[in-house]
């Protein structure tokens, strides 16, 4: 689990209530910190300034942000939007009942179910699992967005055979939206074709979820 990186940073993007500080010195910090990255919330930086203008170096200097949706704070929403426009890996948290946003829903978010006796323990775990996932191979985090105008998914698949061979190793919806989009608007791939090939990975339901929303 370890990572030997650690002069790189994670950087946390929460609620700064009073109540969040002990949820991230003895939550989220060592889990972190686990994965063998230094830990840095926005607020542990005291120097006068344009507080946007600190949260961007901090997104752009970051290797991987760690974000919690919970109490579903506008600036969190904005510096995550940042920080997948910055093409850096975002982990997202979020207590089980919260209402994510739509554009969100396709990640992998690790649900906190605070009821739990074991939470903290469950939570640390997942987040320095994600967190040293997203180190090691932030591509794969990175799935769903693209850089430079160009899909990872492309070229777009010249025939069923080679869809159906593409989306074997899709790892999840967003990334199969991704590719559904490029082989029907610039593959020319009929959707009601595409269909059954994602009904076959993910089943009628996620494969409908997919190409309604395209």
């Amino acid at each position: 689990m370890k990572n030997s990186n650690r002069s790189a940073t994670a950087l946390v993007l929460m609620s700064f209530d009073d109540g969040s500080r002990p949820y991230y010195d003895e939550v989220l910090r060592p889990a972190i910190e686990e994965a063998g990255l230094d830990c840095v919330r926005a607020d542990d930086d005291s120097r006068p300034g344009w507080i946007r203008e600190t949260v961007w170096l901090y997104i752009r200097d970051a290797a991987v942000v760690v974000a919690d949706l919970t109490s579903r704070i506008e600036n969190v929403m904005y510096e995550i939007a940042l920080a997948h426009a910055a093409l850096r890996p975002v982990v997202l948290i979020a207590e089980h009942r919260t209402e994510i946003p739509l554009y969100l829903r396709d990640l992998n978010i690790i649900k906190v179910d605070r009821t739990d006796a074991d939470w903290r323990a469950r939570l640390h775990a997942a987040v320095a699992r994600q967190v040293a996932d997203a180190v090691s191979n932030p591509a794969a985090v990175l799935a769903c967005f693209r850089e430079g105008g160009v899909p990872r998914f492309a070229p777009a698949p010249q025939n069923l055979r080679e869809a159906r061979e593409r989306i074997a190793q899709l790892r999840n919806v967003a990334e199969a939206r991704q590719f559904a989009s490029l082989a029907i608007h610039q593959g020319g791939m009929p959707a009601n074709e595409l269909r059954p090939l994602l009904e076959e990975k993910f089943g009628v339901q996620q494969a409908s979820i997919i190409l309604d929303t395209l």
